[in-house]
């Protein structure tokens, strides 16, 4: 039955798919929905193969408690009722937790790129504007180990430039695999990673450099000119780090000309190690400064956040 609920001025009318339907007829519609209905559970033959009848128990429980902190109530899970939790296999910085993952996950895919195979420039007729179409691979994965290889190489680079033991490394490039393969690398020598949007305003930018004073600054085919018009004030920058999407002898040229500029390419650090490199760095402490990060700057100037190896938060990460 199906009931049309009318406004009040209209009495309720009942209407009858089937009007006086005989016994057999509800005994066919009753074997159609028995059928629909076994259907229905027919994705459940998978789960119970492989996991049986087993019930969480956790399902049936408390998962969560609070407490009050400066007048507030803030909530916690049962397994953390007395503090965070922040001790993972006793490791304590990120480079020890990326080396444990790769003695697990040897062979496993830990980072996978996308190759541009074609690039289209569309226009939009009714606005004008010209926008990017690109045609791309697929994905190319690289293990856990290949990805440790590329960290010491490029680490090795960064220690016998002297970017090691605290420096600050400014990163003003979108985020890729050789953008997390080059960040591991500043941790992997203690040095603190800066990073900024790539939709900053020069001024901003300039600003964040400014504060911050990175020796020196990680940048793609999209934020390299604008690097080099705001270089000459910021004067602790003395190595360019740059990441191609293509060889532009043009890019190239910018800062090759330059002998107060020490211009490396990603792809060249990732595949040579420098044999001055040896895993006796000082290990990390937990006062060291692992990132300082800045907003967008939607909302005015960016502003910074300063992460020390000691911040819960991070250290909680690894759980």
């Amino acid at each position: 039955y199906i009931y049309l609920f009318m406004p009040d001025h209209y009495k309720f009318k009942k209407l009858e798919i089937i009007k006086n339907s005989k016994v057999h007829e509800k005994i066919i519609a009753g074997v159609f929905k028995y059928v629909g209905h076994c259907f229905g559970h027919l994705s459940l033959i998978h789960h119970l193969t492989f996991k049986g009848l087993s019930i969480s128990r956790k399902a049936y429980r408390k998962q969560s408690c609070s407490y009050l902190e400066n007048g507030e109530k803030v909530f916690r899970r049962l397994e953390a009722k007395d503090g965070l939790l922040v001790d993972f296999k006793e490791l304590k910085s990120i480079k020890e937790i990326f080396r444990d993952c790769v003695s697990t996950y040897k062979d496993q895919p830990c980072l996978g790129e996308r190759k541009i195979l074609k690039e289209t420039q569309m226009v939009c007729q009714e606005t004008g504007k010209t926008s990017v179409k690109w045609t791309l691979s697929n994905f190319v994965w690289s293990s856990y180990s290949d990805v440790l290889n590329e960290v010491i190489n490029v680490a090795s680079h960064l220690k016998a430039l002297n970017l090691n033991q605290n420096r600050k490394i400014a990163f003003f490039a979108d985020t890729c695999k050789n953008w997390m393969v080059t960040a591991l690398s500043v941790m992997e020598v203690r040095s603190t990673l800066i990073t900024l949007y790539v939709n900053l305003s020069d001024s901003s930018v300039e600003y964040c450099l400014t504060l911050t004073e990175p020796v020196a600054i990680f940048v793609d085919h999209k934020t390299i000119h604008r690097v080099n018009a705001i270089l000459p004030k910021i004067p602790s920058i003395k190595t360019i780090i740059y990441n191609p999407l293509e060889t532009d002898d043009s890019d190239l040229s910018l800062f090759k000309q330059r002998e107060d500029i020490n211009f490396l390419v990603i792809d060249e650090l990732k595949n040579q190690s420098q044999s001055t490199y040896s895993d006796e760095i000082d290990e990390p402490t937990l006062s060291d400064t692992v990132v300082l990060m800045f907003t967008s700057g939607s909302t005015g100037i960016p502003k910074g956040f300063k992460n020390k190896a000691l911040n819960k938060g991070l250290r909680s990460l690894t759980r």
